[in-house]
């Protein structure tokens, strides 16, 4: 069963949705930075967190995410077997949060049905990319680069 979704009114009158985020790093660290980033943000809220693969697995299942962050190496199952293994069974924006920066890492993050794949070294853009991935667009990678507005 679905999780309903959730709403926040703001203070214009309107709402917004809020979506529900499980963080999948074997690195407690990694969770509790992504934890302390996220409750700045009342638009999101984080629904559970797993170690690795298997972990991600059930929790997905049994908390239907509206999106994932996934690392990729992980114990017991790697992150992207994981989200195979996920996408064969939800609909959710899988996004790939690992160390790697290569086109080849990015490939392999959306032919394993990731919605999205960032460097953790661009995590200033986390908020953007999970966003991207919701929005089902392709966020692959250096889509997510700082630019200098003036161009150079």
């Amino acid at each position: 069963m679905q999780a309903e979704s959730r709403t926040l009114d703001l203070e214009d009158g309107k709402q917004a949705m809020v979506r529900r985020l499980l963080v999948v790093d074997d690195s407690k660290a990694l969770r509790d930075a992504v934890q302390r980033l996220m409750a700045d943000l009342p638009t999101w809220r984080i629904c559970g967190e797993a170690t690795n693969g298997r972990e991600a697995i059930e929790k997905a299942l049994d908390l239907q995410p509206d999106a994932i962050l996934m690392d990729v190496l992980m114990p017991e199952l790697d992150g992207l077997e994981a989200t195979r293994r996920i996408r064969q069974q939800l609909d959710v924006a899988i996004l790939i949060f690992t160390q790697y920066d290569s086109g080849q890492a990015a490939q392999e993050a959306t032919a394993a049905g990731a919605r999205g794949y960032l460097p953790k070294s661009r995590a200033a853009d986390l908020v953007r990319a999970l966003e991207a991935a919701l929005e089902q667009q392709n966020s692959v990678g250096r889509r997510f680069e700082s630019r200098n507005p003036s161009g150079s």
